[in-house]
């Protein structure tokens, strides 16, 4: 990515540039709160979820707060790709999802409001997630992108949808053919 200013142009890698966004993120909101302009609820469209590497490089899933501090940062096994947070779910003040960067084989379930890790999916025998995902409206369902790779018994890779409940035990209740 090329970030230019008015007086030079320089390189910036994604990765640099995503270590500084909570910073520019904190100096946007305090310089908001100064002016009267950020909200006073602690809606969960407030928070940041950001997968981030502490530093001996063990990755980490970090939540921070509308007043812009680390609320929670939970150990992950590898990175993380896509964080997101549902509509209002039955049972939880705000669950939210992280899924493993491609080729990755794990997906966590967490309840913002409570700072709590729920619960550990694995991909499929012979599959992994291909890193995204989304809800259907009620929030019930969650849709993830998954590639169930070649194998002995699977001559060709296939990509699918896995369809995920979002509520306990989050269990893999089908999958749509993606092509």
């Amino acid at each position: 990515m090329t970030v230019i200013n008015n007086s030079t142009a320089s390189l910036c890698s994604r990765r640099s540039w995503i270590k500084a966004a909570p910073m520019a993120a904190l100096s946007t909101s305090l310089s908001l709160r100064a002016q009267g302009l950020t909200p006073h609820s602690e809606s969960s469209s407030d928070w940041l979820l950001s997968g981030a590497d502490g530093e001996n490089g063990q990755p980490f899933l970090v939540a921070l707060n509308p007043r812009s501090h680390q609320q929670y940062a939970w150990p992950l096994p590898g990175r993380a790709h896509d964080i997101g947070l549902l509509p209002s779910t039955p049972g939880f003040a705000r669950l939210g999802y992280c899924i493993a960067r491609r080729p990755g084989t794990w997906l966590f379930w967490f309840d913002l409001a409570e700072g709590k890790l729920l619960n550990r999916i694995e991909s499929p025998p012979g599959s992994h997630f291909y890193g995204h995902a989304a809800s259907n409206s009620d929030g019930s369902l969650l849709y993830v992108t998954e590639n169930h790779y070649q194998t002995s018994t699977r001559p060709k890779p296939r990509g699918v949808i896995g369809i995920y409940q979002t509520s306990p035990p989050f269990a893999r209740v089908g999958e749509l053919d993606a092509c």
